[in-house]
């Protein structure tokens, strides 16, 4: 079975069995607990990352974003308190395929330095939605009037967006420097 079609396979049964979103408040609530779950499955495709990459400043940089990561698991946890919202429920699809696919490129990939850029490659996968998620959360936040929690989402977002740039200025040294172009 191909990643797609596990993905595919898994939005399938996600959606069979999740609920019909009434309002703006249920559908931000469904999008927190995305990233909820997803942050769980982010630690430990970073953890694994930790372990193979072979650049001391990509291990430094994973290290902080399981920080950054853990941090924002707390910070949900209190967005979910103040709106009175269990964490349980929703799935976090993309994520897993995400994750999925990552393990299964680098299984197969070959090389310090290109295993080094995939796991670049993936993570800003993650980030990259995770910003479409804050971002999306934040606006609806907004329009609902939920502003301290908002802030706080606000900063996550901000932190996302410079942890993306980190890995890119990263990526673009493993690329100029370390990958050989041609085989």
């Amino acid at each position: 079975m191909s990643n797609a079609q596990i993905y595919l396979s898994g939005i399938k049964n996600h959606n069979e069995t999740m609920k019909a979103l009434r309002n703006l408040k249920e559908l931000m609530t469904e999008q927190l607990r995305s990233l909820y779950l997803g942050d769980a499955h982010l630690e430990e495709l970073l953890l694994g990352f930790v372990r193979e990459t072979s650049d001391p400043t990509l291990r430094s940089l994973f290290f902080k974003y399981i920080n950054q990561t853990s941090d924002q698991i707390i910070i949900l946890k209190r967005v979910f308190n103040d709106l009175f919202e269990q964490k349980r429920g929703g799935d976090s699809n993309v994520f897993i395929a995400i994750t999925q696919e990552a393990r299964s490129q680098m299984s197969l990939t070959e090389g310090k330095e290109i295993k080094d850029a995939l796991m670049i490659l993936y993570i800003q996968y993650i980030i990259h939605h995770k910003i479409v998620m804050f971002g999306s959360i934040c606006t609806y936040g907004k329009l609902m009037g939920f502003y301290d929690d908002i802030s706080l989402l606000h900063q996550e977002l901000e932190r996302e967006k410079k942890m993306d740039r980190d890995l890119a200025m990263i990526a673009e040294s493993i690329v100029d420097i370390k990958v050989p172009q041609y085989a």
